[in-house]
């Protein structure tokens, strides 16, 4: 480690909407319960990102420090695949319950458990590439569940009632 490191926090913003204007509300900045050496080793040319393997590395954090609260939400994330073949949790917090970013043999999804049933917006062809960053974002609205890759709406399916909740780590 440097002293570029930091320690990953999580960014929860939110912005009030009405059909006349848009309110920002302050960002809340949670600090992440992890440790350095909980961290697997950076590939190289890794920069700054977590490298994951993809078969046995995540980074797991504990749900009590991911305080969501029932209503819309947005999951998003930075990554850059080495491959993309089969089903792959990209960002999770799934079990018959909650939410998640999924890529399936390239097409991006996002998920959410809503009153006993995944809502979810899939791409219809694959969208994500190998070896190149992308930002994937889920958004549940409160109405429906979209996916956005690098900015743009590629999927949406409704989506109402309250996220089954579980006590698994995202």
């Amino acid at each position: 480690l440097d002293a570029a490191f930091r320690l990953p926090v999580l960014v929860r913003a939110a912005d009030l909407l009405t059909p006349e204007l848009r309110v920002p509300l302050p960002d809340v900045v949670l600090a992440l319960p992890v440790t350095p050496r909980a961290f697997p080793p950076a590939a190289e040319g890794a920069g700054r990102a977590l490298a994951l393997d993809g078969l046995d590395d995540c980074l797991c954090v504990p749900a009590q420090a991911v305080p969501l609260p029932d209503g819309p939400f947005t999951l998003e994330a930075w990554i850059l695949p080495e491959a993309l073949d089969g089903r792959r949790g990209l960002v999770c917090k799934t079990e018959s319950s909650e939410y998640g970013l999924f890529a399936e043999d390239g097409k991006p999804a996002f998920s959410v458990h809503l009153s006993g049933a995944y809502a979810t917006a899939q791409a219809a062809e694959p969208l994500l590439a190998a070896g190149r960053w992308q930002h994937v974002a889920g958004v549940f609205d409160g109405a429906r569940v979209a996916l956005y890759v690098d900015g743009v709406l590629r999927a949406s399916a409704p989506a109402a009632g309250a996220r089954t909740r579980n006590a698994l780590p995202l």
